[in-house]
């Protein structure tokens, strides 16, 4: 973090300033403001797509909320939001629910290795590379929203 964040742009790393990119998406909670962040996750939605454009961003932390007097703990809920842009300016975008972000990676770590065993899978790639797109459903308690609109017409077809 010390270096800022990081894109990829024509498929090569490029610097930002940290703090800089912040935009707001729209989760099922409301929106949330977010920034490009120097995350593994570029490097893996890159290497998983191979699109020449990535951008990985995080939440912009907010005020603390204040402490809520309930009896029982809090249900978290995690979400992750990923958008793709064609060169024809078609758009799909997707987002990803689960409970507790610490639970789903400890969840999704088992599955990799049972799926590694189960395969014989080798190598060094992201799980949705060694195993599918929807590797992430298989964990319980996690869904999909997708939201593909019709597709843009490109220049000079009917």
């Amino acid at each position: 973090m010390p270096f800022g964040g990081w894109i990829r742009r024509a498929g090569h790393l490029e610097s930002l300033p940290l703090g800089s990119g912040i935009i707001t998406i729209t989760f099922p909670d409301g929106p949330c403001a977010i920034m490009p962040l120097p995350t593994g996750d570029l490097e893996a939605a890159f290497q998983a797509t191979g699109a020449a454009d990535v951008t990985a961003y995080a939440a912009v932390p907010g005020p603390p909320s204040p402490p809520a007097a309930a009896t029982e703990p809090p249900a978290y809920r995690s979400f992750g939001w990923a958008r793709a842009t064609s060169p024809h300016g078609g758009m799909a975008e997707a987002w990803l629910q689960t409970g507790e972000s610490y639970a789903f990676t400890a969840a999704a770590s088992i599955r990799a290795v049972e799926e590694t065993l189960a395969r014989s899978a080798s190598g060094a790639v992201s799980p949705a590379a060694a195993f599918g797109a929807d590797f992430a459903l298989t964990i319980p308690g996690t869904t999909r929203t997708d939201t593909i609109p019709a597709e843009v017409p490109v220049a000079g077809e009917a």
